[in-house]
């Protein structure tokens, strides 16, 4: 008789409560006993949390970046082994390359546990122009080891997959297992254009540029800013809304008084997962202007959603994107080509057949129940679960 495995993630994220994004974790859930998830706490002591279909192990934060970071590896290599104790076979599967992956090389080293090993960014690849030439050669050093140690490495795009390769990874244990999207979740025949959102903004009679993000230096929302003030000097009916969070915020917030756009640029702050599709539904224009990136899954959304998108050209955002077909493409790091991209999609006559043939790209591309099962069968294979029984059983 199959008896099925536990699975324990791992990554150094902030775990937000009642704001997880439940809906991989419990496509998840069908395959696996228990799924623990091993992530920070925003407070600082250790608290267990049921959340539907997790157990969530949240880990203290700590303002020191160092001693944060040591400590959750310090915390979580214990708390993995006591878990293998506790389930005859339990899965490890490290979605997070610092803390999650210098955890699970221990693990490797001193307990022998096996581990897919996630790289969802240009972390070998990393941009020197914003980022510390210390900072780029520890994060590479650190990821190599950790793809080095691992059974299998989940590359979510092709590119990435590319520089694996280049960087000396075995080809034979990477994966190309892209990031999905739920089109029924984000569906514009489903989810209709929110008043009610237009009216809490007070934007009843303007056109909507949107980012959905974290506010760190990789997801370049200084250049965004700077280049939504040059366009707001020509198109006066438009504003910016910015949905998240993160340890840049008030150096945007001091941006955009310097740039005296104050009230065409709105910070949401966090939204429950469950209301992104209602911002998405008011959005003329998604733009994203990462620097590094993996496979970005806002972009996904929003194009599942009929949003035009404006993207810098990094990762495997080409691989979604295609210019002036599903959007519009610039180069990383230049506001001013930003500001043009984003100019160009506003005066197009041309969003709503953008929008469908964006959709239609999400749809055959990235389909969520199907590249759950890629992905939970990689998980299966590093476990050596014989004929992965348990797909067939399905």
């Amino acid at each position: 008789m199959f008896t099925k495995p536990s699975l324990c993630i791992i990554g150094k994220t902030i775990y937000i409560e009642n704001r997880l994004n439940h809906k991989t974790i419990a496509a998840m859930a069908s395959y696996f006993d228990v799924i623990y998830l091993i992530v920070k706490s925003a407070q600082r002591s250790i608290r267990i949390i049921r959340d539907t279909n997790a157990v969530v192990i949240a880990l203290p934060s700590y303002k020191n970046k160092l001693f944060d970071y040591m400590s959750f590896v310090i915390i979580a290599v214990p708390t993995v082994i006591a878990l293998s104790i506790w389930h005859k076979k339990i899965i490890l599967d490290v979605s997070e390359p610092i803390g999650g992956g210098i955890a699970a090389v221990i693990l490797k080293l001193l307990a022998g546990k096996d581990y897919m090993f996630h790289i969802q960014g240009q972390l070998l690849e990393l941009p020197k122009k914003d980022l510390s030439g210390i900072k780029v050669a520890a994060i590479h050093y650190i990821v190599k080891v950790a793809a080095v140690y691992a059974s299998a490495v989940r590359c979510v795009s092709h590119s990435i997959f590319n520089s694996a390769v280049d960087a000396g990874i075995s080809k034979d244990k990477l994966h190309y297992l892209p990031a999905r999207c739920d089109t029924e979740q984000f569906n514009p025949d489903k989810v209709w254009p929110s008043q009610a959102l237009k009216l809490q903004w007070n934007i009843q009679d303007k056109r909507v540029l949107l980012f959905v993000g974290s506010f760190t230096v990789h997801k370049g929302v200084s250049y965004l800013i700077d280049a939504f003030s040059l366009v707001a000097q020509t198109h006066k009916d438009i504003v910016l809304l910015l949905v998240g969070s993160g340890v840049l915020e008030e150096k945007m917030k001091t941006m955009v008084s310097t740039l005296n756009i104050e009230d065409k640029v709105i910070f949401c702050g966090r939204v429950p997962y469950e209301d992104v599709a209602l911002y998405l539904s008011i959005a003329d224009v998604f733009v994203f202007a990462s620097i590094d990136e993996g496979l970005p899954r806002a972009i996904l959304e929003a194009m599942s959603m009929k949003v035009p998108v404006v993207a810098t050209g990094v990762g495997g955002i080409p691989e979604i994107v295609e210019h002036m077909k599903t959007g519009f493409l610039v180069e990383a790091g230049n506001s001013k080509m930003l500001s043009e991209g984003i100019a160009t999609l506003l005066d197009s006559g041309n969003l709503s057949v953008m929008g469908d043939t964006a959709r239609k790209t999400i749809i055959e591309k990235y389909n969520f129940q199907r590249e759950i099962q890629n992905y939970v069968e990689v998980l299966y294979s590093i476990a050596d679960l014989p004929g992965h029984s348990e797909f067939q059983a399905r």
